[in-house]
Order: structure tokens, then C-alpha cells, then sequence
């Protein structure tokens, strides 16, 4: 008896590449919706990933579909950095997280998540406020921050660094813009040296 063929590298493996192509689609739309911004072409995302056309409207069938993959996938690295740096110190590292996140994204958010900031009936803002909460009153308890900062206002400032540097297109501008508005702000937002520029 003659045994079969092994499959060729090329053959469609299914359920087993299923997760490492969504991953791979949702890595380079990030990318490419930070350099090239948010009405890059969808076939130039699934070239970068590796991945066929269909591969990635399988896994997202609109553009909004993707864009709200890359703010999950946002929220989720930030609902782990909060949960590892529970204490007063954790204010600083999700800060710090949530800037550089802004900086990467470029303007691509303003396209991808509409006026109110949904994706899929979610709200980034809302969450990301509520990460803030307890990080943010530990580090005003121990003064690490001014204390009369409250989370309104660090959604404010990130309103406003958002501002300055979503047009910028290089993206080590947009880390100088948003550091240096820091800078000017105060109240403890700043980076605490030179090493986020």
C-alpha cells in the first residue's frame, strides 16, 4: 500500500493556522494603519500578514471588523498591564502604555472608532477611564501625582495630546509632539526622563 502524499507547506491547514492568521492579520493592520492610515488597502494588510484575501475577510469582514481586532487587542495588553502593576506605581506604567499606544496609532482611531469612539457597541474610553481609577488615586495617595488630578483630567490631556499629534505622520514626531505637550502640562505626566523621546 502506497502511503499518501505529505501535504505541501502550501496546503490550507484550516482550524490549525486559524488563530496565528487572525493574529498575523491584526498585527500588520496595526502597522499599516499607523504608518499608511486607516483606509489603507485591506489587500496590502493581508499581503504584510501572509495571509490570502479571503483568509482575512473570513476573519474580518469589514474594515471596522479589523480596526475594532487592533483596539481590543490594545485594551487587552492594557487590562494586563493593569492587573500587573496593581500598585501606585501602576498609574505611571499605564500611562506611559497609553501614550506610547497614542503615538503608534497615529489618526487611525479618529477613522476607525467614529465621533463617539465605538467599536462594535464598545466604548475604549470608558474602559480606559476605568483602568485609570484605582491606579491613578494610589499614586495621588502617595504623591506621586498632583493631588488634585482626577480622571476627567487625564482623559482631557490624552484628548489633547491626541490632538497635537494625529496628523503628524512620522511617528518619532508624534512621540516628540506628545511628550513635549506632557512636558508642558505637568502635573506628574510628564516622562519622569528623556528615555520615551
Amino acid at each position: 500500500m502506497v502511503d499518501p502524499p505529505a501535504p505541501s507547506p502550501r496546503s490550507n491547514r484550516g482550524p490549525a493556522v486559524a488563530g496565528r492568521n487572525r493574529a498575523a492579520l491584526v498585527d500588520a493592520a496595526a502597522r499599516l494603519f499607523s504608518e499608511q492610515g486607516y483606509d489603507v488597502p485591506l489587500s496590502a494588510v493581508a499581503r504584510a500578514a501572509g495571509v490570502g484575501q479571503g483568509s482575512l475577510y473570513r476573519h474580518f469582514p469589514t474594515r471596522q471588523d479589523l480596526a475594532a481586532a487592533v483596539v481590543a487587542r490594545s485594551m487587552e495588553r492594557l487590562r494586563s498591564l493593569a492587573a500587573d502593576h496593581p500598585g501606585a506605581d501602576g498609574f505611571a506604567v499605564l500611562w506611559r502604555a497609553v501614550v506610547d499606544q497614542l503615538v503608534h496609532t497615529g489618526g487611525f482611531l479618529d477613522a476607525a472608532l467614529g465621533p463617539r469612539g465605538e467599536v462594535d457597541g464598545t466604548v475604549p474610553a470608558e474602559e480606559l477611564a476605568g483602568l485609570l481609577t484605582e491606579p491613578l488615586a494610589l499614586a495621588v495617595a502617595e504623591g506621586r501625582v498632583d493631588a488634585g488630578l482626577t480622571v476627567p483630567d487625564v482623559m482631557l490631556v490624552l484628548t489633547m495630546v491626541h490632538g497635537a499629534v494625529h496628523r503628524l505622520g512620522d511617528e518619532r514626531e508624534r512621540r516628540v509632539t506628545a511628550y513635549r505637550a506632557l512636558a508642558l502640562v505637568g502635573r506628574g505626566l510628564a516622562p519622569p526622563d528623556g528615555s520615551q523621546v
